[in-house]
């Protein structure tokens, strides 16, 4: 196990939404997988999942550079850039452990909060779907501050909802921009590993392949 940046004991546990408490990134990149499949184009889950936790304009850059080379994706460049994948039930993606992870967290008396790129009421409507809302000390939307991930704006706004210092702070993300965002706003990050194995994590302090292992870095 990796030891942790402060000789101090975590205070506060603060977690990416999509991805981590549940698995929407992977829903909705199958989603894509399977459309653009569809529509003639040809790309990996890897190079596909180079999406995840990524803002619009991003994005659009990225699947240029995905299937830019391809004849076909000239064709339909516009129905690609303009497709959204369907939102999933969010109790039926939660990530498998959460809830009990949550309930072995608060029982240690650490706070918890949810830092992620969307907006408060997406937010606190997807937590209380999945009936895990009373777990969570505070909403961080980056949405609605302005700032998105990589920015670390998020995370220093959670911190001071809590009253937690950076090396107080365990950060739980998936996608390389979350890692980022974690990492400069001075926290231990854990990657949580996406289900292929596909999102690129290695900037992490440690990669965990199940949440309730988060519990091993919390003492």
């Amino acid at each position: 196990m990796m030891r942790r940046k402060s000789d101090g004991p975590v205070r506060a546990l603060l977690l990416d939404f999509d991805g981590v408490i549940c698995q929407t990134e992977t829903y909705k990149l199958d989603r894509m997988m399977e459309y653009f499949g569809e529509l003639g184009l040809r790309a990996g889950s890897r190079e596909i999942y180079r999406l995840a936790g990524g803002v619009i304009g991003e994005k659009e850059a990225i699947l240029d550079r995905i299937f830019g080379s391809q004849e076909r994706y000239r064709q339909v460049r516009d129905q690609v850039l303009g497709y959204r994948p369907p939102m999933p039930a969010y109790g039926a993606v939660m990530t498998p452990g959460i809830a009990g992870t949550l309930e072995a967290v608060k029982d240690r008396g650490i706070q918890i909060a949810v830092a992620s790129n969307s907006g408060r009421e997406r937010l606190r409507g997807a937590l209380e779907e999945c009936g895990i809302l009373g777990y969570f000390d505070c909403i961080a939307p980056a949405f609605d501050l302005g700032r998105r991930k990589p920015d670390p704006c998020v995370y220093r706004y959670a911190m001071e909802q809590l009253g937690a210092a950076p090396g107080e702070c365990l950060v739980v993300e998936d996608s390389a921009i979350g890692i980022r965002a974690g990492k400069a706003a001075g926290a231990m990050v854990i990657a949580l590993r996406d289900r292929d194995g596909a999102i690129d994590q290695r900037m992490a302090d440690v990669i965990i392949t199940q949440i309730g292992e988060i519990l091993d870095y919390l003492s």
